[in-house]
Formats: structure tokens, C-alpha cells, sequence
């Protein structure tokens, strides 16, 4: 009677210790996993820069956001981005529609989001490549992460943007905020509007130009508002 109890402890004891360890090494790289962000099916055109000289050197994972993985490149002047909403392929999509037809809604959003602003935005963006179908061209290149493994990879089945990487704005004179109202009435005029609220978390600089830094939330708006917005303005030191 008392085998049957044994196999269920030890069966127990080794999903415990696989759980704990599959917690912890999604805690220490953030989830990022070559496997999960392959490309199986085409979400839109490709456009932009040919991304085959950029991608010919390493890059390092730097950064997560709610939307993406950010790596630097080697150089420091280009970042590179992968989607975290696409779907942990282990998970099978039966019985688990559910969670791939919920990750497939946020992705073509996020994606949206970037081909509304390379379109109507690029030079407030900094976007310089769009890929968002597999290719048959090799784009080869060297990913890092964060526990400083590199990955040999060919990006031409991945979805990925390259953008100018930007510095992030520390302080808000007024000199500054003269020139986010500027950016906003061009998003305006661009019939753009942001449903991301963290308006001083999406804003940078590039060669002394000031840019969104994360277009994922941007949908098409004739009645967009070019007025900085209250929430902004209460957190600003």
C-alpha cells in the first residue's frame, strides 16, 4: 500500500524541483528564449533599411518593456527589437486557444502601433527596419544575454524592429517641454494617438532630437490631442 504513496511523493518532489527551476531561470533572463520568439507566419510587410550590415555584429539583451525585448548593439548607436507577446511554443494551441489567440490580438497591436509610426512618424521615432515576415535571405547575427550566452542566430524568421537607439530624458526644463508639445503636435497632425499613458517613460533623445522611444501603443486618430497631458505634468519633478 505504501508504494504507490512513495511514487506520488517522488513524482511530486521532481515537478516541485522542475517547477522551481524553470521559475528561476525565467526570473534570471527574463523569459527570453531563441525558441519563443521564431516566426512562423507572415504579420505584414517588411520595410525600411536592408538589416543585413547592421545585424553584422553582436547584440546585447539591455532592457525589458511591457511589449518588448531591447538589445544594444555592439557599436551602441542601434537597438534591437523582439515581441514578448508572441507565444511560448511549448504550449500547445489545443486545449490553450485561448492564450494564443490572446498573445496573436496584443502582437498584430504592437505591430500596428510600429508600422502606423514608421509610415507617418519615422524621423519622430527613429525607426529604421520593420521585419515582419519570414524572409529566405540569412540575416545572421550574434544575440547576448543576459547571463552573457551568446546565441548564433538568423533573424530572417523572427519578427524584429531596428531603431536608432536614443538617450532617455532625466530632466524636464522648460526648454524641453517646449519641444513635447512640439513632438505631440506632430503626432497629432499625423492622426496618432498613444494609449500608452507613461508619456515621460516613451520619450528620448536622438542627436539632439527628441523622439518616442516606443511606438507600440500608437493607433490612428483623427481626434488625437496634442495637449501634454495632466498626468504627465503632475510627475514632473
Amino acid at each position: 500500500m505504501l508504494k504507490p504513496v512513495r511514487i506520488l511523493n517522488k513524482l511530486f518532489l521532481v515537478l516541485t524541483v522542475f517547477g522551481l527551476a524553470y521559475f528561476f531561470s525565467d526570473l534570471a533572463t527574463w523569459g527570453f528564449t531563441i525558441a519563443r520568439l521564431r516566426a512562423k507566419q507572415p504579420l505584414g510587410p517588411s520595410t525600411g533599411l536592408d538589416p543585413y550590415l547592421i545585424l553584422k555584429q553582436k547584440f546585447t539583451l539591455e532592457a525589458q518593456g511591457g511589449q518588448s525585448y531591447v538589445f544594444i548593439s555592439e557599436d551602441g548607436n542601434t537597438v534591437l527589437k523582439f515581441f514578448k507577446e508572441m507565444p511560448r511554443p511549448w504550449i500547445p494551441r489545443i486545449p490553450f486557444s485561448k492564450y494564443h489567440k490572446k498573445k496573436l490580438t496584443k502582437l498584430l497591436r504592437t505591430i500596428s502601433g510600429y508600422r502606423l509610426a514608421f509610415e507617418r512618424l519615422p524621423q519622430e521615432t527613429g525607426l529604421l527596419t520593420l521585419h515582419f515576415s519570414p524572409t529566405s535571405t540569412p540575416l545572421r547575427t550574434i544575440l547576448v544575454d543576459r547571463l552573457a550566452i551568446e546565441h548564433p542566430v538568423d533573424l530572417s524568421s523572427f519578427y524584429f524592429v531596428l531603431q536608432k537607439r536614443a538617450t532617455p530624458v532625466n530632466t524636464f526644463s522648460e526648454e524641453t517641454l517646449t519641444k513635447v508639445a512640439t513632438l505631440l503636435k506632430k503626432r497629432t497632425q499625423a492622426h496618432i494617438a498613444d494609449h500608452d499613458p507613461r508619456l515621460q517613460d516613451n520619450l528620448g533623445w536622438i542627436d539632439g532630437q527628441l523622439v518616442f522611444i516606443d511606438p507600440g501603443r500608437f493607433v490612428d486618430d483623427a481626434h488625437a490631442s496634442s495637449d501634454l497631458p495632466q498626468k504627465f505634468l503632475d510627475h514632473l519633478p
